[in-house]
């Protein structure tokens, strides 16, 4: 079984550096991005496993009127999402 404490543990401690590699979820998660449109959602959005926030931030620079929440099981990758929207 897969100790979720661990889990969280591992990704706070590297949340700093978590961007640089993890080229492959950006490049995913910014596919589904640019298949939005504002046509066909309800104008909130619940990003769940945010890590950094990257698909979060980039869907709010597009929709600014939007509601959208980001969670995550690290609540350093949380933190390190929030610094760059500060």
């Amino acid at each position: 079984m897969i100790d979720k404490n661990k889990v969280a543990n591992f990704f706070t401690k590297n949340a700093h550096c978590y961007d640089e590699y993890a080229q492959l979820q950006k490049k995913t998660g910014l596919e589904l991005v640019f298949k939005i449109t504002a046509d066909n959602y309800q104008k909130k959005v619940l990003d769940i496993g945010t890590g950094t926030g990257e698909v979060a931030i980039e869907i709010s620079k597009r929709y600014s009127t939007w509601q959208i929440f980001g969670c995550d099981i690290s609540s350093g990758m949380l933190d390190y999402a929030q610094q760059k929207i500060d």
